[in-house]
Order: structure tokens, then sequence, then C-alpha cells
């Protein structure tokens, strides 16, 4: 798959400019406009997603959809590492399954060692070989073909690493839950896999229950809960085989500039030894520090271990809020000062609301939606005021005020 040149002088050209003005305009005879307009958006949406890729003269980008599922690249390279330390070698071989835009097969596979991309979508596959030649990876061996298909093809090999990350929904659009609901159904390959490789690293979607791949899977040794810029990515299974004993569930949170927030690490078994420590109403005061945890936190369950790990007090078991009367200074999510807490009640409510009348209203475990809370008491979105409407630990509803403490 090539670019002509004229092509290509166009959307070098046009790199900056808007694409729906661009496709008003008349391009000259030879360029290839809807190809041009599709490559100059996937170019800027690159710059921020696979800024590598983005700085490379030639790489040709796939339709949105494959861009938007595509893997960040400060994602990709954490992954990286915490697949090394699972493998527990520098080098390894690898397949990717369900190679897609091939990023993840790009910053995970050795260049030292067997790498296999396979995909079942032929333009993609013929697009990725493209970008892969320009990107210097001409070691990474290209297969068109079904999950299933490549695996018959190729039982008689063995590799390190095996890597999958499954179509996340129907052919109806809806989103799945379960993997046995996915495509390819991981659940009925996984022992395949496992012959094929010592480690299987299946990517699925923070919509799955991290529970449930848990009891869907075999042979789990970690389970990779990733956040980005605070919002719930990705979750990653690595199976090992022969592992049999507990698996550990780590949480983590990237900056969309590369930087790491503290690590929250256990298994569900020490998770549900450690005793919770839960504030008193009495606690949750004028002054005192509010801790929103990240979705990566939240999803991986680990509640009772980020409190204990940080000696936070938990506001309620279903609130998955904190507070500390010390500020904390790497709590991975985000920080408040609290200005007060009042009962949610018809007179408190009201007064309270007189004193906020513009806020960023958000509720965990309340009887009104925020949406329902804002109509109410007639209150405008933004400004600097944060109030969090939950229920704490003695069963009674509050209203808390507070500002982020950066």
């Amino acid at each position: 798959m090539e670019i002509s040149n004229i092509t290509q002088q166009f959307i070098e050209q046009h790199l900056n400019d808007d694409v729906r003005s661009l496709a008003l305009k008349k391009a000259p005879g030879d360029v290839d406009l809807q190809f041009a307009l599709t490559q100059i958006s996937g170019h800027r949406y690159a710059l921020n997603k696979i800024p590598e890729w983005a700085s490379a003269r030639g790489i040709i980008y796939p339709k949105h959809l494959s861009l938007e599922q595509c893997t960040n690249q400060h994602i990709a390279l954490y992954k990286r590492n915490y697949i090394k330390n699972a493998i527990g070698k520098e080098q390894w071989s690898m397949a990717d399954f369900t190679g897609g835009m091939g990023i993840d097969c790009y910053y995970l596979s050795c260049k030292d060692r067997q790498t296999l991309y396979n995909e079942m979508d032929e333009m993609l596959c013929n697009i990725t070989e493209h970008n892969y030649k320009i990107l210097g990876r001409t070691d990474i061996c290209i297969s068109n073909s079904c999950a299933e298909e490549f695996i018959e093809n190729n039982s008689n090999l063995q590799f390190d690493l095996a890597y999958l990350d499954p179509a996340r929904r129907s052919a109806g659009g809806q989103k799945l839950v379960s993997l046995s609901d996915c495509m390819p159904d991981i659940t009925q390959l996984q022992d395949k896999l496992l012959l094929l490789a010592e480690h299987v690293a299946v990517k699925v979607s923070p919509m799955l229950d991290l529970s449930k791949g848990l009891n869907e899977l075999k042979c789990v040794k970690q389970v990779l809960v990733i956040s980005l810029d605070g919002e719930c990515k990705e979750m990653l299974y690595i199976l090992e085989r022969g592992y049999t004993d507990a698996p550990a569930i780590e949480a983590v949170n990237i900056s969309s500039s590369g930087i790491v927030s503290d690590i929250t690490s256990a298994t569900p078994q020490k998770e549900k030894n450690t005793l919770a420590n839960y504030a008193d109403e009495m606690e949750i005061s004028e002054g005192c520090y509010l801790y929103e945890p990240f979705a990566a936190q939240m999803k991986s369950g680990l509640y009772n271990t980020l409190a204990d790990n940080y000696n936070a007090k938990i506001i309620s078991p279903v609130s998955h809020l904190y507070i500390s009367e010390k500020r904390i200074e790497r709590f991975p999510g985000r920080r408040f000062r609290i200005s007060e807490s009042v009962p949610f009640n018809k007179r408190s409510a009201k007064e309270f609301f007189i004193k906020y009348p513009q806020a960023n209203i958000a509720v965990r475990n309340f009887p009104l939606k925020a949406e329902e809370l804002r109509m109410k008491f007639k209150i405008k979105d933004g400004g600097n005021t944060y109030i969090f409407g939950t229920n704490t630990n003695q069963n009674n509803n509050i209203l808390i005020a507070c500002t982020k403490d950066n």
C-alpha cells in the first residue's frame, strides 16, 4: 500500500487545515481527496494518542473507529514493562492474534525475537504492514485470518506471549459484559492459547466485570486496571501456564504526558482481609480533605487496601469517597478541601444551596441523581465549588461542599 507523491504532498500541505472546510474545496485532479481527508484527520488524532507514529512521514491512518479503539502510546509502554515483569525475561517472542491497528504489537514485541501479527480485516492488515515498514519493523510477520484459524495454522509454534484484544461489541452494537460474549471467545480458546504460549495477555474493556473475568479465565496471574487522566481505559489479564496461586490486582493512573501515579496492588484475599477504616460523620468537617479515587482504583475493587495504604478513612462502604485530617500528597485521585457538610434534609439542603448557587455536583449512593439535585435546587453548573451528595457509614445522607486542592 503506497501513497502517491501528489496526494502525500497535499496531505502535508494541509495538516493544520480544518477538515470540513477542506472537504468543500476543489482539490487538484490527481489527489485522492477522500483518502487525504482521512489522513489529515487521523494525523491530528494521533498527535496526542500515538505521537511516535504521528511524527513519522508516510504513516497511513485507517478509519476513525480503529484509531479510536487503538491503545494510547503511554499505556502501551506501561504495559510493556508490566508484561516484562510478568514474563520475567528481557526479550520474548510474541503472537498478537487480534492485531487491529498494530499499536500493542509494535510496543509489546521485541525486535530480536519472533513476532507475529494477525488481523482478520484485510485492509487493516495491509495498512499495518505498510506502517511497520515506515517504522522500521520489517521483522514482524503479518497474517490475515481470524484468531481461531491463526491458532490452528500455528499450533506447532511456541511463543513466550500470546496477546488478544477481543472485540467488545455485539453485531448490534451493544456493549458486552462477559468475555464469553466477545469475539473471539477467549473462554473457549484459552486452553489452546496456553499450549501455544507460556503467558497469555488479554486486553478487555473496563465495561466488563473484573471478578467475572477472573471466574471465566484460568491460570490468571495478574490483572492490570489502567486509567488515563482519571478515565478507566482498559483491563489486562495475564495468564501463566500452570499458575494456581491467587492473582494480583494492580490499578494505575497514567497522565496524558506519561506520568504514572502511585499504584494500588493487592490480591482479592488480601483486600478481603484488610480491615475497613470508616469515618464517623463528625469527622467529615471543615478543613478536612476529601478524596475521589481515579477510575482504575475504583474498578479494581481495592477499596480497603487504598484506605490502608494512605491512612485515609472511608466515608461509607459504597460511596468510595475517602477523607483525612492531614493532606495526603500522593493519593491516586482527585483531592478536595472540605468547606462544610450538612445532613440532607429539606431545611438544611435549602440553606446549603443558598450559599452555593453554582457548583459542580456529583453523587455517590445518594437518593437523587446529580442532575435531579441540580434542578431541584436550581443550581448552575461549573465554578470553583464541588458538591458531593453521599451516604455515610451511619446510613445518613449528607451534602459535602469543597474546593479542589491541587
